[in-house]
């Protein structure tokens, strides 16, 4: 066990923020037409069917991670980069009706996961597929971003300015943190 988990860490508010962040996501979703998941999302190469299809292989991968904390049988988030790309791409071109459907599952799955995590659990640490080695509460911090920010990725009039205050003081002690730790950089 490690006590890398921060101690304001509050898994049931966590879970209540990703809960509100999914259901304003799939409202936006399933608004959706055939031509609208087609459609081109802010990230490059990828329309909004590929977006859609990422958050829900996400929250698979964050049930995973969850499962191997809960029961210390090794999971892995995917199998590796490579698969997760092939699924992502593989998922992109269904209909509008099935990404959203598949959101909507996995999201309920890795909430179902979440709610079986003892505090034990929550601090036991995991891999995830790039080889960071961190608590599994961290998956809970990684789910609501992915949520939030490829909600706006989505180009569907939801943007950063709606993005709950708590998740922006969290990012940006964050990015303020990653800037201290970077070695300085000569001009």
């Amino acid at each position: 066990m490690t006590t890398d988990t921060p101690a304001d860490f509050d898994p049931v508010a966590v879970l209540e923020q990703i809960d509100a962040a999914t259901e304003h996501l799939l409202q936006t979703a399933s608004r959706f037409a055939e031509s609208d998941v087609r459609a081109p999302s802010l990230l490059p190469n990828w329309s909004r069917g590929h977006v859609l299809t990422h958050l829900a292989r996400n929250a698979d991968g964050g049930h995973r991670l969850l499962m191997w904390a809960r029961t210390g049988v090794e999971t892995s988030e995917y199998p590796s980069l490579t698969a997760r790309d092939e699924e992502i791409e593989n998922g992109a071109g269904r209909s509008a009706d099935a990404l959203v459907a598949d959101l909507r599952d996995s999201a309920a799955q890795f909430a179902a996961q979440y709610r079986r995590m003892t505090t034990e659990a929550w601090n036991r640490k995991v891999r995830w597929t790039r080889g960071q080695e961190l608590p599994a509460a961290r998956a809970a911090d990684s789910r609501l971003c992915e949520v939030l920010v490829h909600h706006v990725d989505l180009n569907a009039g939801y943007t950063p300015v709606q993005w709950p205050p708590h998740f922006v003081h969290d990012m940006l002690d964050r990015v303020v943190k990653s800037f201290s730790e970077t070695p300085a950089v000569a001009w």
